[in-house]
């Protein structure tokens, strides 16, 4: 289990979306699936509910791969009530979606991003109905090959700034809801690797760019190669980026900013530092938090002792 993302409905019961990895369904490649969670005790303990997103394999035969097809992976969802929306839209559920190719391919060569969006699913509460999948948001790296499935994207980031051109990839979303607007976070991926701020109005359902934060840039100094996983959270009106500084494809923890402007987009400076914590292998990060968990962040991490995967608390506020 990884990738923990909690949210509270408006009685006060908690739920969460996660992503889960199953060694069992695919053989030599990585399934990666989204699940949900409920708590009626501030979090101290959780019932598995559902599965939303499961893998499945679909051929793809005519889009130039190796092999005829691949398993599709559902990851780095993210879970988020929105009271302000119709009564059938108040649970939204964004994630990764993205193809892994079976052997003979090498492992180290098996996801291809380039198959792979942003997705969406809309539902009246977090057991569903789930709507169908919406393909939201690609970058310049997707195949239009892919228009095919569930068909072309929503919102290309090139479409709603040249800024965004260069981001080959986008992924790890963050959300947070206000009564006006929807405003959300992305891993741009590619040469200039950032977090970007995205906003939707809600009257006019359009998509707007805010701009950058958390370069490459700002990563050197601090000993890091980048910033990962980003989720934004709401604390009594105020607005906190999460993100996990990365070293290569390994997550170093996590750090929070504020936000203290949109236009443009400004950070504080840091006011939550989590360490590796317990990680046998120097894997940790991913952090989810919701206003009134009794476990305060939660922060996934990896280890070379089963299971390989842990989500654990770790008391600290924001």
């Amino acid at each position: 289990m990884f990738d923990f993302a909690p949210e509270r409905d408006d009685a006060g019961v908690f739920w969460a979306s996660f992503s889960a990895v199953d060694d069992s369904k695919f053989a030599e490649t990585p399934r990666v699936t989204t699940h949900l969670a409920r708590s009626d005790d501030l979090g101290l303990s959780w019932v598995h509910r559902a599965t939303i997103n499961d893998t499945e394999y679909l051929s793809l035969a005519g889009a130039g791969l190796p092999v005829d097809g691949g398993v599709w992976e559902n990851e780095v969802s993210r879970l988020r009530f929105d009271p302000y929306a119709p009564e059938q839209e108040r649970w939204v559920l964004l994630w990764h979606r993205s193809l892994s190719l079976p052997p003979p391919i090498p492992r180290d060569e098996q996801r291809r991003f380039e198959h792979g969006w942003v997705a969406m699913r809309l539902a009246p509460t977090p057991e569903g109905p789930w709507s169908a999948e919406r393909k939201l948001f690609a970058a310049s790296g997707y195949l239009s090959a892919d228009d095919g499935f569930i068909g072309p994207p929503e919102v290309r980031m090139a479409d709603v700034s040249s800024e965004l051109a260069d981001c080959d990839v986008v992924t790890e979303p963050g959300i947070v809801v206000r009564r006006s607007e929807w405003l959300v976070s992305l891993q741009c991926a590619g040469a200039n690797p950032r977090i970007i701020l995205l906003r939707r109005d809600r009257a006019t359902r359009t998509w707007s760019a805010l701009g950058s934060v958390l370069s490459r840039a700002a990563a050197t100094p601090l000993g890091f190669d980048s910033f990962s996983a980003s989720e934004l959270v709401d604390r009594g009106g105020r607005t906190f980026l999460l993100v996990s500084p990365s070293i290569g494809p390994s997550y170093r923890g996590c750090h929070a900013y504020e936000l203290t402007s949109l236009s443009p987009p400004q950070l504080s400076s840091s006011v939550l530092t989590l360490g590796l914590g317990e990680s046998t292998v120097g894997f940790a990060g991913a952090c989810g938090w919701v206003e009134g968990l009794a476990t305060g962040v939660i922060q996934g991490q990896a280890h070379s002792t089963s299971p390989s995967f842990r989500l654990v608390a770790t008391f600290r506020e924001l």
